[in-house]
């Protein structure tokens, strides 16, 4: 993904199915990329049914609205909460510490779970830094 973001013209075989939502986020990191002196993360959660489970699109979206939640609760003022799918989501931390995307991860899980505890629908999360 992190390849993708800066380079999206060598990708541009996915150019056709890149939703609005993502154009947006690619162009939001890019900016940052070029304007930022300073290192930033980003984190990105996903939420997945477990093998065997049929979710419904209302329990994804109850699922979906418990991360937003979760995350809104973990962030700082300057960190951005941003759409990139419908089943992810993704935060910016600027001006972010070594140890940032740790802390913030892990609180979102703990919030999330202490929000939906059904073992129907997993939240995992990839971690990119940008230096």
């Amino acid at each position: 993904m992190k390849e993708f973001i800066r380079n999206p013209v060598d990708n541009e075989q996915y150019l056709d199915v890149i939703t609005p939502e993502l154009k947006n986020v690619v162009n939001l990191i890019n900016e940052l990329i070029s304007n930022s002196e300073t290192p930033f993360q980003v984190l990105l959660f996903t939420v997945k049914a477990n093998d065997g489970v049929n979710a419904s699109l209302d329990k994804q979206n109850e699922v979906m609205s418990y991360l937003e939640t979760a995350i809104s609760r973990s962030i700082k003022g300057k960190d951005y909460m941003l759409k990139f799918s419908n089943t992810q989501r993704m935060i910016v931390l600027t001006k972010s510490e070594e140890n940032g995307a740790s802390v913030v991860s892990t609180h979102v899980m703990k919030e999330f779970y202490k929000l939906y505890n059904s073992k129907e629908i997993n939240v995992s999360f990839d971690t990119i830094e940008f230096i």
